[in-house]
């Protein structure tokens, strides 16, 4: 870290912030439950709450050794994140029903604050080239019951041009010295060489990002690195090559200003408008921040979802065996599109046009599964964002039966039950998906799910 020594301030605090743990941070999702409820909740397990001074549903949590272990976090009530990571969607600030791409998306922190800031309306490509990030993405998105996000599997400078996008996020693979107070092998700074070797594909994916947006629309790059050759070079090489302009980020949060001059090379003087974030600024890791705004396309790239048509697939049976099943009025999906692939029904908010476009793997939230026959069932996460709405086949379960159904997988029954798939609840909470067979209930919840769950409650003392 020494070559940064210039220019960051407060180095002995840089220095110091380093060897610090990470504090437990987490975003609110507001799409399910308000801040003063979560604040309510975790305050209650004993933990102390911080409401961040810059962002009201952004938490600082102590007296817990994991947040990622509340029950709530099953639920989907919340993110663990780093404060850091939160300023790029902020400095983004999408707007509902707009068309936005976000390149490097996996694990999904930023795309699913995006959702929440769009109110699950618009629509949004979340898109990643690793297959196993992009696992987690789709956990992430499901949990959090997000609606307007489709995921894509492109190397980020290989993604199509036949879409223009209203906003367009860039949070690039990076050398990652920001993460230094989490991974202690980078306390030292990253490979030089690594450094500039990946500033060449951020060059171009930066440039991918400004073709990709309509004119007037709004690009922001991000990295997790302190190095001015993946930062300031980056956005430079940007400035000279495209007509785009740098912006104001109006947010009121710590930060050093980008920039403008490195190693004897000068750059454009509004560099000074970008972040630099370091851990001591806002007790986390460390983040550089760019908004641009395209200015003009010397190639008049069209936006060619507008002379196309796709059409939602039929979803009276999705509606009517929910409405039927577990009582949920039907105007619960007015506004919702289904998509059908071999094994699943997807129930989705976004454009089903830029299905044209782009192969997406995922198409907002499964809420049914298909089987032989073509039968539906439920699904855990479907059921968990339908939560208060479901009121028939509802189980609730007493601490001793859940320990036994999580456990086991199976447990009798006592009185009289429907066959067929139930929702299992908890404290007034649908946590996933049964099935009752002749006076059995077997738990029918995605295992990783089931023992997550588990193991969050025994943490938090419900479950002996």
């Amino acid at each position: 870290m020494e070559r940064y020594r210039s220019i960051i301030p407060d180095w002995e605090e840089f220095l110091k912030a380093l060897e610090r743990p990470l504090p437990h941070t987490v975003r609110v999702n507001t799409l399910k439950i308000s801040p003063d409820e979560l604040k309510e909740r975790l305050e209650g397990k004993g933990c102390q709450v911080e409401v961040a001074p810059w962002c009201p549903y952004f938490f600082t949590v102590r007296g817990t050794k994991s947040v990622g272990l509340f029950f709530e976090y099953w639920q989907g009530y919340y993110y663990v994140q780093e404060a850091s990571s939160m300023v790029a969607p902020l400095a983004l600030d999408p707007k509902p029903g707009e068309l936005v791409l976000d390149m490097c998306a996996a694990p999904g922190g930023k795309t699913t604050h995006i959702a929440e800031m769009m109110r699950n309306t618009g629509t949004i490509i979340a898109n990643d080239i690793d297959l196993k990030r992009i696992r987690a993405l789709g956990g992430n998105l499901s949990r959090l019951g997000i609606l307007n996000a489709f995921i894509s599997q492109y190397n980020a400078v290989n993604l199509p041009e036949k879409v223009l996008f209203d906003r367009v996020l860039v949070d690039a693979p990076c050398s990652a010295e920001g993460s230094a107070r989490k991974s202690p092998h980078l306390r030292g700074g990253a490979s030089l060489v690594y450094i500039k070797r990946i500033s060449n594909f951020q060059k171009h994916a930066l440039l991918k990002a400004i073709d990709l947006t309509k004119v007037g629309g709004v690009i922001v790059y991000s990295t997790c690195t302190f190095a001015p050759e993946e930062n300031e070079m980056v956005v430079q090489h940007a400035l000279q090559n495209r007509d785009v302009r740098l912006e104001p980020i109006d947010l009121d949060i710590p930060h050093c200003p980008g920039l403008t001059e490195w190693e004897g090379e000068r750059f454009h003087p509004d560099m000074e408008l970008c972040f630099r974030i370091y851990p001591h600024h806002l007790d986390t890791g460390g983040a550089f921040v760019a908004k641009l705004r395209k200015l003009s396309d010397e190639k008049g790239r069209r936006n060619r979802i507008e002379e196309v048509d796709r059409p939602s697939d039929p979803g009276d049976d999705v509606i009517g065996y929910y409405e039927k099943r577990f009582g949920v009025d039907p105007a619960e999906f007015a506004d919702k599109k289904f998509v059908r692939t071999a094994d699943y029904v997807w129930m989705t908010t976004g454009d089903l046009r830029i299905m044209e476009f782009y192969k997406v793997s995922s198409f907002g939230l499964r809420i049914a599964g298909l089987m032989k026959g073509e039968r539906l069932r439920p699904t855990d996460w479907g059921l968990v964002y339908l939560n208060g709405r479901v009121r028939r086949n509802r189980i609730e379960l007493p601490v001793e039966s859940l320990r036994s159904l999580l456990l086991s997988g199976a447990m009798e029954l006592e009185g009289e039950h429907e066959n067929g798939f139930v929702a299992l609840s908890f404290r007034g909470e649908v946590i996933g998906s049964g099935l009752v067979t002749e006076g059995k209930l077997k738990c029918r919840m995605q295992i990783s799910h089931r023992k997550g769950l588990y193991e969050s409650l025994r943490m938090e003392g419900v479950i002996p």
